[in-house]
Protein backbone atom coordinates (compact mmCIF):
# COMPACT_ATOMS: atom_id res chain seq x y z
CA UNK A 1 0.00 0.00 0.00
CA UNK A 2 1.42 3.39 -0.99
CA UNK A 3 0.48 6.37 1.20
CA UNK A 4 1.43 9.77 -0.23
CA UNK A 5 0.58 13.44 0.15
CA UNK A 6 -1.86 15.22 -2.18
CA UNK A 7 -3.87 13.08 -4.59
CA UNK A 8 -1.11 11.72 -6.82
CA UNK A 9 -1.49 8.35 -5.06
CA UNK A 10 -4.90 7.83 -6.72
CA UNK A 11 -4.76 5.47 -9.69
CA UNK A 12 -8.50 4.98 -10.29
CA UNK A 13 -9.45 8.66 -10.61
CA UNK A 14 -12.16 8.53 -7.91
CA UNK A 15 -10.20 9.17 -4.71
CA UNK A 16 -10.26 12.33 -2.63
CA UNK A 17 -7.61 13.58 -0.25
CA UNK A 18 -8.43 12.09 3.13
CA UNK A 19 -7.77 13.72 6.49
CA UNK A 20 -6.26 10.57 7.98
CA UNK A 21 -3.30 8.74 6.48
CA UNK A 22 -4.97 5.32 6.96
CA UNK A 23 -7.39 6.05 4.11
CA UNK A 24 -4.94 7.73 1.74
CA UNK A 25 -4.70 4.86 -0.67
CA UNK A 26 -6.44 3.76 -3.83
CA UNK A 27 -8.36 0.57 -4.56
CA UNK A 28 -5.92 -0.15 -7.39
CA UNK A 29 -3.09 -0.60 -4.87
CA UNK A 30 -4.65 -3.56 -3.02
CA UNK A 31 -4.29 -7.13 -4.29
CA UNK A 32 -7.50 -8.39 -2.62
CA UNK A 33 -9.50 -5.63 -4.30
CA UNK A 34 -7.84 -6.20 -7.66
CA UNK A 35 -8.78 -9.88 -7.34
CA UNK A 36 -12.45 -8.81 -7.00
CA UNK A 37 -12.14 -6.99 -10.32
CA UNK A 38 -11.19 -10.33 -11.92
CA UNK A 39 -14.22 -12.21 -10.51
CA UNK A 40 -17.55 -12.38 -12.25
CA UNK A 41 -17.77 -9.88 -15.08
CA UNK A 42 -14.22 -8.85 -15.94
CA UNK A 43 -13.68 -5.31 -14.76
CA UNK A 44 -10.85 -2.82 -14.87
CA UNK A 45 -10.76 0.49 -13.09
CA UNK A 46 -12.16 1.66 -9.79
CA UNK A 47 -13.79 -1.03 -7.69
CA UNK A 48 -16.72 1.36 -7.05
CA UNK A 49 -17.68 0.96 -10.73
CA UNK A 50 -17.60 -2.86 -10.58
CA UNK A 51 -21.04 -4.23 -11.59
CA UNK A 52 -21.38 -6.03 -8.24
CA UNK A 53 -20.38 -3.07 -6.05
CA UNK A 54 -23.79 -1.41 -6.00
CA UNK A 55 -25.90 -4.51 -5.23
CA UNK A 56 -23.43 -5.86 -2.65
CA UNK A 57 -22.34 -2.63 -0.95
CA UNK A 58 -24.86 0.15 -1.64
CA UNK A 59 -28.26 -1.55 -1.88
CA UNK A 60 -30.39 -0.61 1.18
CA UNK A 61 -32.11 -4.02 1.33
CA UNK A 62 -28.74 -5.78 1.29
CA UNK A 63 -27.48 -3.44 4.02
CA UNK A 64 -30.54 -4.01 6.21
CA UNK A 65 -30.11 -7.78 6.02
CA UNK A 66 -26.37 -7.53 6.70
CA UNK A 67 -26.89 -5.21 9.68
CA UNK A 68 -29.46 -7.49 11.34
CA UNK A 69 -27.18 -10.48 10.71
CA UNK A 70 -24.42 -8.60 12.53
CA UNK A 71 -26.76 -7.74 15.42
CA UNK A 72 -27.88 -11.36 15.77
CA UNK A 73 -24.29 -12.63 15.57
CA UNK A 74 -22.86 -10.28 18.20
CA UNK A 75 -26.05 -9.59 20.21
CA UNK A 76 -25.52 -5.84 20.14
CA UNK A 77 -26.76 -2.80 18.25
CA UNK A 78 -23.76 -0.83 17.12
CA UNK A 79 -25.17 2.17 15.30
CA UNK A 80 -27.62 4.71 16.69
CA UNK A 81 -29.02 7.71 14.88
CA UNK A 82 -29.97 8.38 11.28
CA UNK A 83 -30.45 5.47 8.89
CA UNK A 84 -27.71 6.85 6.63
CA UNK A 85 -25.22 6.35 9.47
CA UNK A 86 -26.26 2.71 9.84
CA UNK A 87 -26.02 2.21 6.08
CA UNK A 88 -22.51 3.72 5.97
CA UNK A 89 -21.33 1.52 8.83
CA UNK A 90 -22.80 -1.60 7.26
CA UNK A 91 -21.57 -0.72 3.76
CA UNK A 92 -18.00 -0.46 5.08
CA UNK A 93 -18.39 -3.89 6.71
CA UNK A 94 -19.91 -5.33 3.53
CA UNK A 95 -17.02 -4.06 1.44
CA UNK A 96 -14.44 -5.65 3.75
CA UNK A 97 -16.35 -8.93 3.78
CA UNK A 98 -16.69 -8.86 -0.02
CA UNK A 99 -12.96 -8.40 -0.57
CA UNK A 100 -11.31 -10.03 2.48
CA UNK A 101 -13.98 -12.39 3.79
CA UNK A 102 -14.78 -12.69 7.47
CA UNK A 103 -12.17 -11.00 9.66
CA UNK A 104 -13.71 -11.38 13.11
CA UNK A 105 -14.73 -8.90 15.77
CA UNK A 106 -12.32 -5.99 16.27
CA UNK A 107 -10.21 -6.88 13.23
CA UNK A 108 -10.36 -3.86 10.96
CA UNK A 109 -9.04 -2.69 7.62
CA UNK A 110 -9.03 0.95 6.49
CA UNK A 111 -11.10 1.67 3.38
CA UNK A 112 -9.57 2.97 0.17
CA UNK A 113 -10.42 6.63 -0.35
CA UNK A 114 -12.57 5.94 -3.43
CA UNK A 115 -14.72 3.42 -1.52
CA UNK A 116 -15.23 5.79 1.42
CA UNK A 117 -16.13 8.61 -0.96
CA UNK A 118 -18.69 6.51 -2.84
CA UNK A 119 -20.36 5.24 0.35
CA UNK A 120 -20.45 8.76 1.81
CA UNK A 121 -21.88 10.16 -1.44
CA UNK A 122 -24.71 7.61 -1.40
CA UNK A 123 -25.38 7.82 2.37
CA UNK A 124 -24.33 11.35 3.35
CA UNK A 125 -24.31 12.89 6.80
CA UNK A 126 -26.20 16.20 6.74
CA UNK A 127 -23.57 17.85 8.95
CA UNK A 128 -20.67 16.27 7.03
CA UNK A 129 -19.61 14.64 10.30
CA UNK A 130 -17.91 11.29 9.64
CA UNK A 131 -16.14 9.01 12.11
CA UNK A 132 -13.39 7.70 9.86
CA UNK A 133 -11.20 4.69 10.60
CA UNK A 134 -10.84 3.66 14.23
CA UNK A 135 -8.35 1.18 15.53
CA UNK A 136 -9.91 -1.53 17.71
CA UNK A 137 -9.74 -1.12 21.48
CA UNK A 138 -6.59 -2.55 23.03
CA UNK A 139 -8.31 -3.67 26.23
CA UNK A 140 -10.21 -6.61 24.68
Amino acid sequence: MHVRQGREWCECGNCVEEETWENRYCCQQVEKINNKNKEGPQHTGCVTTHPWFEPAILNPATLQIAYWQYVSQYQEHVVEGAIERRYRYTAYRQFVRWCWGFLGKDRRIPMPSCVMKKIRDVFPDEANNYTGFKYPPLDR
